[in-house]
């Protein structure tokens, strides 16, 4: 004689969503390609623009030093030959 234990109703539920979730989670790849995201705005306070805008603004300082050296080393390794 053999006894089969049914799970309670909650944990039936559960495993039914889960189920269910994994069956969404595999879609097709033509499927994710049709998904698209259109950003239609963005609200960014003002001075936190202009910080950003003075960081960057420091930034290409040194780029700017470091890549003009880089050619001219460059314009120089070039002329010798």
């Amino acid at each position: 004689m053999q006894f089969k234990i049914d799970p309670p109703p909650e944990q039936k539920k559960a495993q039914e969503k889960a189920s269910r979730g994994l069956q969404s989670i595999e879609l097709k790849e033509s499927q994710i390609d049709a998904k698209k995201v259109v950003i239609v705005g963005l609200k960014i306070p003002f001075w936190d623009i202009v910080s950003l805008m003075v960081k960057s603004a420091f930034a290409i300082l040194p780029a700017t030093f470091i890549s003009f050296f880089l050619w001219r080393i460059l314009i120089f390794i070039l002329n010798s030959y």
